[in-house]
């Protein structure tokens, strides 16, 4: 290959580069996350600021005014992060069956969340939303229920403390 064409190669390529940096955000309104990376998308920022990166995603929300966050990363889809609590609202209670969760996303999760309100769609979530929400009312929240689930956080806490200090597997089940 000659050195002229291999010049116009890489210029093309950085040319590419540019625009892929530049390219128009997934949502029709710019939704912030500086630094994106082409073809990396976000995963360097994130590496970059790893020790505080949830400060950092925390700061880049609060900095929009719509308290939402777009997240592009290598082999996953866009991902929107949302703090506003009128547009949780909407997609968790008011129009949850134009947010489902993907069947590859219920793979995955499938043992960790198993079929539960974290891992299932329409009717199935429903039911599952209905039961919870006996459960989390203010009156119980403000009651024991806080209380328990610090004691039970601070066991689990300890729990894989030790075992992160041994090496030693954890079965959370």
């Amino acid at each position: 290959m000659s050195l002229l064409l291999q010049l116009v190669f890489v210029l093309v390529l950085a040319i590419l580069a540019v625009l892929w940096r530049h390219r128009a955000p997934f949502h029709p309104t710019a939704i912030p996350f500086p630094d994106r990376w082409p073809v990396l998308g976000h995963l360097v920022p994130l590496l970059k600021f790893f020790p505080v990166q949830f400060d950092y995603c925390s700061d880049v929300i609060n900095s929009h005014p719509g308290k939402m966050m777009q997240l592009c990363m290598p082999g996953a889809p866009v991902m929107l992060y949302h703090l506003n609590p009128a547009v949780v609202k909407h997609i968790l209670k008011d129009n949850f069956d134009n947010y489902i969760i993907s069947p590859r996303r219920q793979a995955v999760f499938s043992e960790l969340f198993g079929k539960g309100i974290f891992g299932s769609n329409g009717e199935q979530w429903r039911v599952q939303r209905k039961s919870a929400s006996h459960m989390f009312t203010q009156r119980n929240m403000r009651g024991f229920m806080a209380d328990v689930f610090a004691e039970h956080c601070d066991q689990l806490v300890a729990l894989l403390d030790s075992h992160a200090e041994t090496g030693e597997a954890v079965d959370l089940q």
